[in-house]
């Protein structure tokens, strides 16, 4: 479980840091690679979470065993919010996410107008390309 509530090395004072969660596309467009860490009050990184290890377990164990929370508390919605604001920059989106912006919607009413006007516009007279080109 992680403790957003940690002692500094520095005079040992226990602070309240933030969760920051950082993203780069990762080398030869292989996905991203994604850095959790916590930052102070000035924007500094102060801890980072090295790795994430899973274990494995059967769905006995799963079923039968209390599993305590990786982060829980106000230190769980400060995690979320900093992972799907950093997800959020690097272009990614929910699955089946789907947003209508006001600029979105207008456009579109735009298009409407213009399909509107080519298919319910009076005809325009054609003139027979046969008859171009040729002195009388």
């Amino acid at each position: 479980m992680i403790d957003a509530t940690f002692s500094t090395a520095g005079n040992g004072d226990r602070i309240r840091d933030r969760f920051a969660v950082f993203v780069n596309s990762s080398v030869y467009g292989r996905g991203r690679e994604v850095l959790l860490a916590m930052v102070d009050f000035r924007g500094d990184i102060v801890a980072v979470a090295p790795s994430i290890t899973m274990e494995a377990k059967t769905p006995e164990e799963v079923n039968t065993t209390f599993l305590p929370p990786t982060i829980s508390g106000p230190a769980g919605t400060e995690f979320l919010q900093s992972a799907l604001d950093a997800a959020w920059a690097a272009g990614l989106r929910p699955k089946n996410w789907r947003i209508e912006t006001t600029e979105q919607v207008a456009a579109m009413n735009n298009h409407l107008q213009d399909m509107r006007a080519l298919v319910f516009a009076k005809p325009v007279d054609l003139v027979d390309p046969r008859s171009m080109g040729k002195i009388t």
